[in-house]
């Protein structure tokens, strides 16, 4: 082969930037992951808050009056 028949061809693979697409790709899911981490902090906030609160009322849930409720930071922590 001739070496001035041989062209040199810029793989589809490389932008301007000469970032490839893969590393283009791993840049945007790794802030699509950092997003997905907020969401799901505060999914799991207000999964806890339910929780907290339904537990709470639950505790309560048999006491016929209310003067024979006797709030207790260990009733707080159970829940």
């Amino acid at each position: 082969m001739d070496k001035s028949t041989h062209s040199h061809k810029v793989s589809p693979d490389h932008s301007a930037s000469g970032k490839t697409h893969s590393t283009q790709n791993m840049d945007s899911k790794k802030e699509s992951e950092q997003m997905d981490h907020s969401g799901a902090y505060k999914k799991l906030f207000w999964m806890l808050l339910i929780s907290f609160v339904s537990m709470f009322i639950l505790m309560y849930a048999m006491v016929d009056r209310l003067s024979n409720v006797i709030p207790n930071i260990n009733q707080f922590y159970m829940a």
